[in-house]
């Protein structure tokens, strides 16, 4: 597994500006990967569907993302945006190759 996580309340990776940004580039190489907010996953297959095409993906994603509580999750052409009103921790896990990629769209480091 390859977690990258960004973290705006603690040490490395600490993150002050919000929001991320998950970047769906292979929707075929994310069969079983997961994204975690503020301590709950949503699992591909499970919680949210990798199939069609990025946007599609990015759009399932996105859907499941937006209904944890506190999280506000939006997708366009496959780049998923996601904000949180409180505490903000997130990280993705995708086995190699990878699928998807974490950003911070301002501020933080990605650890």
């Amino acid at each position: 597994m390859d977690p990258k996580v960004l973290d705006r309340t603690t040490g490395y990776g600490g993150c002050i500006a919000l929001p991320a940004a998950i970047t769906i580039s292979d929707y075929t190489n994310l069969s079983g990967a997961s994204v975690t907010v503020n301590g709950v996953t949503k699992t591909e297959g499970v919680d949210w569907t990798a199939a069609t095409s990025n946007a599609a993906t990015g759009t399932s994603l996105a859907a499941a993302l937006d209904a944890i509580s506190g999280v506000d999750a939006a997708s366009v052409s496959g780049v998923v945006t996601v904000r949180s009103n409180s505490a903000f921790h997130i990280s993705i896990t995708d086995t190699p190759p990878t699928g998807m990629t974490l950003a911070a769209l301002a501020g933080p480091r990605v650890k």
